[in-house]
């Protein structure tokens, strides 16, 4: 590689600046398959077409693959914009309030094209009180649940952001969520009437997503949360905001992220975008506070690691959290046998998490990881 880390570069790549460090002079065609095959991994070769795909320092069959990772991606917007329009109308035939979430507005709302902004699976927002008659209606419409559980479908209701996940006749994945996220210690107090504040989509006929505010503290509560493992597609999400910038009343959304705890989420989202993507985004959206600058150097290694390295990483933060006493940690690995319909099923979880935590301390760079987690959790309950 040319000396910078892959991470660095591809966070690099989705970016706005031109191609023309000697970084990017270095490459060998090696060098561009093994960073084309991490933005595939994190699903940004779709957007990568639309961004990078006329450079020709990009060699020409990389951009080939991206176009055509476009086309597939545009297919499967299609597909799922179809499947949010009739879930819709099933649930208010049914008499379910719904919206859709992330995603959904993203890739329809904002982004030129919702080919660009791929989604692993529908995620979809009901009354907590309703989601089992949801999840029946479903199924009876022929969804079909993903993995058998061994907890009762109410009480996981009761204890879960979302159910377990169903799957459509046509293959699409589908999650119904009764709240954001789940409060683990480190996420603010759950927003309320989100519900009642989303809006019609334009572009989904039928569909509601969430007010423009509450999709952005979603998306930033949800990358903050996660550690910023979500991949570099969130500094797209954010630049792409950025460049129009009336469709949020900024003095709003500042003053609710305040107000309800999430200021710290949204601007660590904005000032990574600023640095690493598209600078001017802090200016356009007006962020109020400025990050520790060890936080945002460190966070393409973060945002564009390899999948293989999340679990290890989730594992060594969980382990590393001084806001939790070991008894809590060790009730919250207990817990989690209830996700799982068999006791092998759990003992292959717990084993994923031990080996995890090992090989998060067995490298520099996984060493560095750890350290750079546990700063930015700290800065966040700061």
């Amino acid at each position: 590689m040319s000396g910078l880390p892959i991470e660095t570069l591809l966070t690099e790549l989705v970016g706005r600046r031109p191609l023309d460090g000697p970084q990017w002079q270095q490459l060998s065609e090696e060098d561009w398959r093994t960073l084309d095959e991490r933005a595939h991994e994190h699903r940004c070769r779709p957007a990568l077409h639309r961004l990078r795909g006329d450079q020709t320092l990009v060699p020409g069959a990389i951009r080939k693959g991206w176009a055509g990772a476009f086309r597939e991606s545009s297919l499967v917007a299609l597909a799922q914009r179809a499947e949010l329009v009739r879930i819709a109308r099933l649930l208010v035939d049914a008499g379910i309030p719904m919206a859709a979430l992330k995603g959904a507005w993203l890739a329809w709302g904002c982004y030129p094209e919702p080919g660009m902004r791929p989604m692993r699976d529908l995620d979809i927002l009901v009354p907590a009180d309703r989601s089992l008659d949801a999840h029946a209606a479903l199924l009876a419409s022929g969804y079909t649940a993903c993995e058998e559980t061994a907890l009762p479908l109410d009480e996981w209701a009761a204890r879960f952001k979302h159910l377990p996940a169903l799957e459509s006749p046509d293959g699409l994945v589908l999650e119904i969520h009764t709240r954001l996220w789940d409060n683990d210690g480190r996420m603010p107090p759950h927003p309320h009437g989100l519900l009642d504040r989303s809006v019609a989509a334009a572009a989904l006929a039928g569909v509601r997503v969430l007010d423009p505010i509450d999709a952005v503290m979603h998306l930033a509560v949800h990358a903050a949360f996660h550690r910023l493992d979500g991949g570099p597609l969130m500094l797209v999400d954010f630049a792409t905001l950025a460049e129009q910038p009336e469709r949020l009343d900024l003095g709003e959304l500042w003053h609710r992220a305040d107000r309800d705890d999430w200021l710290r989420h949204a601007a660590l989202c904005i000032a990574a975008t600023d640095h690493w993507t598209a600078p001017g985004t802090a200016a356009a959206l007006q962020c109020p506070i400025d990050i520790p600058p060890d936080i945002i150097d460190a966070i393409p290694a973060l945002l564009a690691k390899p999948l293989s390295a999340r679990e290890s990483d989730i594992a060594l933060a969980k382990l590393g959290r001084s806001d939790l006493a070991l008894s809590e940690k060790l009730r919250r690995v207990l817990a989690r046998r209830e996700r799982h319909d068999s006791l092998r099923g759990y003992a292959r979880w717990v084993g994923q998490e031990i080996g995890g935590t090992l090989k998060s301390r067995a490298t520099a760079s996984d060493r560095a990881r750890g350290e750079t987690i546990a700063r930015l959790d700290a800065w966040l309950r700061a």
